[in-house]
């Protein structure tokens, strides 16, 4: 009886670690294609003229820093992405 306790606690630990192990491991790959998505862009092979680094800007939006400044307005609905204003 013992040995059979010892066994399904063993089994628990083992799934438990591999459980988190899988879990860190594509949290890392998620993250690491999120943060460096622009770079893989740049570096994959492509038609001349095209821009696979501002479409990856254009996907990636919503997750990119906009700073606040005076006259400019960020606008990701799907229409015109910047509007400047003159005075």
């Amino acid at each position: 009886m013992k040995a059979l306790k010892g066994i399904i606690i063993g089994i628990i630990l083992v799934f438990s670690i591999g459980v988190v192990v899988f879990l860190g491991l594509s949290l890392y790959a998620y993250s690491n294609l999120k943060y460096y998505s622009v770079y893989y862009a740049q570096q994959m092979p492509h038609k001349e003229g095209t821009e696979p680094d501002l479409v990856m800007l254009i996907e990636n939006i919503g997750s990119i820093y906009t700073p606040k400044i005076e006259g400019i307005r960020y606008d990701d609905d799907g229409g015109i992405l910047l509007k400047t204003r003159l005075t």
